[in-house]
Parts: C-alpha cells; structure tokens; sequence
C-alpha cells in the first residue's frame, strides 16, 4: 500500500512521461514545468504568413492564468494570421490502446471574432483530424476540458492544439496539465505531499498535501490520514467538494504531528473512503515521508540571489531591493546580482541563471530566495526570505582557516558544517565571491521621469545613469567549482554529529577592491538544488569549542545554560551587542563595560544564535544554547 522511502526534501513533484497500454493509466502528461518551448519531443508549425514563434512558456503575474500551476503554455498573436498554427506532441506508442481521454486546462481571451481553436489527431505523417474544436466569440475563463479519443491504437499516435485564422487577429491561448489516461471510474491520487524534511524536536509541523481526481467520477469527499513510525492514525474528513477529472485541491491536516526528539521518524500519509468507498487505484493513495529532528536549531541565512544587467532599464529595482533586503535583514539574510551582458557579468554565473530561479522565463529582472518557486521579482524577495527562514537547516555552515596573501593576493578559506540530522541525500558546499561599490558603468533606467512609478529615487535621475551617477553592489564575481556547488565536497549518507568542510583558494584580480568583497559560503541539496544554509561570516572558532575569543573579547561556556560571560577589553567598551536567534530575531542586546559581562541566558530556547559586537565591521560569534 505504501511508496517507496522517499529520501528527497519534500514538495518536489515530478511529472514521467509514459506510454503503456493498461486500464486505468496514464499515457502521457505535460505541464510545461521544464521551462522550454516547445517542450522536449514537441514541435511547433506556424501560420503561413507569420513564421516567429507564437507558442511560448507564460509566467504573467506569477497567476496560473490556465487553472493548473505556474508555469504554463502562452499562445499569443494579435496580428492578423492565416492558416494554422500547432504545438504538436511527441510520437506515441499507444499500440493495443483502444480508447482514451486527453484532458487540459486552458483559457482563451478573446480579441477578435473568426479565429479557430481546438485539438486533433493522426497517425505518422497523415491529415490531421479536429476532435474537438471552437470559434470563441468572448473570453472564457479557467476550464478543465476532456475529449473522448477511441481508436488511437497505434504506434506512431500524435495529437496537436492548434489555432486557425483567415487574416484576423488572434489573441492569446493559455494551457496546462495536459493529460493522455485511460482513467478508470473511481479514483482519487495524493500527487504532492509538503512536510518539512527537518524540524525542531517537540515542535508541531504542518501535513499539507494535494489530492487530484486521477478518475472519471467527481470526487465529493475523502478522508486526509496520517501516521507517525506505525503510532495512531489521525484521520481528517473532507466533504462538499466537486473535483472532476484532472482538478485537485490543497488539504492541510488539522493535526499536527510533532517529533519528541532528535532523530528520525517515517510519517505515512494516506487518503481513503473516496466519495465513502474505495477507489479503484489504490497505489496513488499513500506516501512515506522522512522526517528527522535537529539535534539543536543552526543559525539560518538566506540566500537572496537576482538576475539584472547595465542594458534592463527595469534592473534598478534590483539595486533597490538588494540594498533593502541587506539592510533589513543584515544578519540572516545575503544577495548576489547576478549579472548579464555587461562587463560585470560572470560567464558560468550567468550561464546557470534558469537553473538557479525556477521557472525563470528569461524576463530581467529575476529572483530567488534560496533557489525555490514562486518569488520570481526582486520585489518578492523579502517574501521568499520570510518563507525560507522558517525552514530548518539540517546543518550549520562556516567559513573557517580564512586566509589572504596582499601580495600574490591569494584567497584561501574552508567552508565547514556541523550536521544536526541525518541526510541521506547528496549535499553539496559552494561558495561565490561578492563585491560592493562597483563603478565605472552606465545603466538603463526605465523609472527615469517616474513614468514607471517611484523606485528608490531613480525616478529622479536620467536614462542612462552615467558612470558618475551609480555605484553596484552584491555583483557576484566569482562562483567556485559551478554555481550548483561542488560535486564530491560531502559524502552520502551523513550522520549527525558528523563535521565536514571543503577548501578553496582563488586569486583576486587586481581590479577587485579587496576591501570592498564578501565570500559566501552555502550548502545545496543536489536533488532539489534548494540552498538548505548560506553565510558570509568569518568565524574563528569551531563549533562547540568552549572558549570563544578575538584580540579584544573572550566568550565561555559554549555550550551554554544559565548565562553566557563575556570578558571586554578596553577597546570595547561601550560598545553595543546584540544577540539574534536563529531566525534573525533581536533577543538580548546592550553595551558592553570593560571585564567581566554576564547576559541571562536560561530564558532562551535551546537552538543557534549569533553574538554580535559593534556596527560595520562588527564582531560575530556562534553560540550553542542547551
């Protein structure tokens, strides 16, 4: 009854195209998620007067136009067209398939009447055959649509959406999920399960999941389960739904589980009782799901990363949002641009970007917060940061042994963690190269005028800013080994408790302002390419070492329980400190007096903070609470 162990970090859904004949299956799905158009094995043919491509992968507004999930296929042409153009599937084998469905969102808004919309069919290289096909005289919105295909069975089987037009205008076609199935009657499948890979011990965490009707009853009612290492089932029950074929809804369970202590735990998820009996295909019903619990809570930084370029008048709201992230949010949060075209442009950076922000549609300016979905602008980065810091990280990282030779201007340093869970993925470190105050470059500024709107003053300057007028920060100088981390820099399995770090060394050019640069060190899960810890501190301490010390201050105990005392030389005195949670949050502060310090510390949760002296070049220690 139960999948597979599932080893990966939770949310990632994967779409396989298959092609076998057997009742109740899926043939073939497309959701256009790999981001390319057409799709691979898909082709396009155009109209007879307009040969661009008019089929392409839509992110309008970040809004799942078609009904299904971001992204989605964009047909759009508002010139006038004559004869059809088609977005063709691969070639399938559906030898012994007698009948099937293909269902797909769509949504069509409408711009002139005549136009044709719809979908055929052939065999080879033969005629295509309308199955289904509309003249829209308006705008339609969000629709699931099934069309009843029978003797398909053969081996060379094409489909095709397909838009026709006499010399009119078109307008834009929107479509998603498409799906080739023998469904069977009854049948309901649990196609996303969300559970944080890593939590807190005692912490309650929330079991959210998406139920899709995989069948051709509507589903009105299921019931939501789930167990924690074969303990008691906690049972939810939905009802007053209407889910037709290919539709899904997002449940989240009203029970929270919660892991009692460090370790791991195989939480069963499981759905039943569909329209109050059981469904046909029971394979799709359930999921097991690793869940570890941290041995204590690392200090989490996120990792804040942009695409912008000199030539995008519409890139200055990198700078804006950059500065205020960093600004904000200075001890939990750090941003790279990456740039584009222009002269601060890192090859192998740049070249990575639509790998590094999902579902990037080549649209500058980009974003992401720790590579994840759905936080795509510069704008929506504090939206991102305050999602990803929520997350527990399953290790903390450091940068230790850092080095720097004026001379030959060498950089050396080691990027090291100290694991709290056990992973049984592949991890991998990665470290970049930052630089601030960059100058000698012009930018495109589209805000020039505030014809766009306010943006951060650059309202008030003109198109172009000229080389005087600007200065770049966070450019992203260099990554090392690739911008996905380095392959081989930990092993898999890892335990908790284990430590690892990884060197790297570089060279700094000499038109690098060595001052002026920041080394970022982050831990990558290979499987999802989500950034699990980033940090662009330089530590001089190794993690639990029970003496914490610079030139001018010493810390101890580490572990610490009652009270954390701090030993000040004079050349600190009165200066501020300020102690911050794991999640960025101010918990102690005040101004240190030569000698002995004393800060109470039994009131703070057990987990990783930071000890944070002075402003500017401050001053930062690790700090383990038991």
């Amino acid at each position: 009854m139960l999948n597979p162990l599932r080893n990966a970090i939770p949310g990632l859904l994967l779409c396989l195209a298959t092609v076998s004949p057997s009742p109740g299956q899926t043939y073939f799905t497309e959701d256009f998620s790999a981001n390319t158009m057409p799709p691979q094995g898909w082709s396009l043919a155009s109209f007879n007067n307009l040969q661009n491509n008019l089929w392409r992968i839509d992110y309008f507004n970040n809004t799942p136009d078609a009904g299904g999930v971001i992204p989605e296929a964009l047909f759009i042409c508002y010139l006038p067209a004559d004869g059809t153009s088609r977005l063709i599937s691969p070639v399938l084998n559906m030898a012994g398939v007698s009948d099937a469905t293909l269902s797909f969102k769509h949504k069509f808004n409408w711009y002139n009447d005549g136009p044709v919309i719809g979908v055929a069919t052939r065999f080879g290289s033969g005629p295509w055959n309308p199955v289904w096909q509309v003249s829209p005289s308006a705008s339609t919105g969000s629709e699931v649509h099934h069309i009843s295909l029978g003797n398909i069975g053969q081996p060379d089987f094409q489909f095709c959406f397909f838009v026709s037009a006499a010399m009119t205008p078109v307008g834009n076609w929107l479509i998603d999920d498409i799906r080739l199935s023998s469904p069977p009657s009854l049948d309901a499948g649990l196609s996303g399960l969300k559970v944080p890979a890593f939590v807190q011990p005692e912490a309650p965490f929330s079991v959210r999941a998406v139920v899709r009707n995989e069948g051709l009853t509507p589903i009105h009612s299921f019931d939501f389960s789930w167990s924690s290492d074969g303990g008691p089932v906690h049972t939810q029950h939905f009802s007053g739904l209407n889910l037709d074929l290919g539709d899904s809804v997002a449940v989240v369970h009203e029970v929270s589980p919660a892991l009692p202590a460090p370790g791991n735990a195989a939480l069963s998820v499981f759905i039943s009782q569909i329209n109050e009996e059981q469904d046909a295909n029971q394979l799709n019903d359930s999921i097991l799901m690793r869940v570890s619990a941290v041995t204590f809570v690392p200090h989490k930084m996120v990792l804040g990363e942009v695409a912008t370029g000199t030539w995008c008048g519409f890139c200055v709201r990198s700078g804006c949002f950059l500065d205020y992230m960093s600004e904000t949010y200075p001890n939990t949060w750090i941003g790279v641009a990456m740039h584009n075209n222009d002269p601060m442009m890192n090859i192998p950076y740049n070249n990575a970007i639509p790998q590094i922000i999902p579902g990037f549609d080549g649209g500058y300016p980009g974003a992401t917060s720790d590579r994840t979905r759905g936080n795509n602008g510069p704008e929506k980065l504090e939206a991102g940061y305050l999602k990803q810091i929520k997350v527990v990280s399953p290790a903390t990282i450091e940068i230790h042994n850092y080095s720097w030779d004026p001379v030959n201007r060498q950089l050396s340093f080691d990027v090291q963690s100290e694991f709290v869970a056990d992973v049984p993925s592949e991890l991998r470190f990665g470290a970049i190269i930052t630089e601030d105050s960059v100058t000698g470059y012009s930018q495109a500024n589209h805000y020039s005028g505030g014809a766009n709107g306010v943006m951060c003053g650059f309202e008030n300057l003109p198109n172009p800013i000229p080389p005087s007028g600007i200065h770049f920060d966070h450019v992203g100088r260099a990554v090392f080994g690739n911008p996905f981390g380095t392959q081989g820099s930990l092993p898999s399995p890892i335990n908790a408790g284990d430590v690892y770090a990884h060197h790297y060394e570089c060279e700094i050019p000499l038109n690098w302002n060595y001052n002026k640069i920041s080394v970022i060190g982050f831990l990558r899960h290979a499987g999802t390419g989500q950034i699990l810890n980033a940090t662009n501190i330089v530590s001089s301490f190794t993690g639990r070492s029970p003496l914490l010390s610079s030139e001018s201050i010493r810390i101890f105990p580490n572990p610490v329980q009652s009270s954390i005392i701090i030993y000040a030389q004079t050349s600190v005195q009165g200066a501020e400190f300020t102690v911050y949670d794991h999640m960025g949050r101010r918990v102690k502060s005040g101004k240190l007096r030569e000698g002995q310090n004393e800060i109470a510390a039994a009131d703070l949760p057990a987990g990783f903070y930071l000890f944070s002296v002075g402003t500017g070049k401050r001053q930062t220690f690790k700090i383990i609470k038991e």
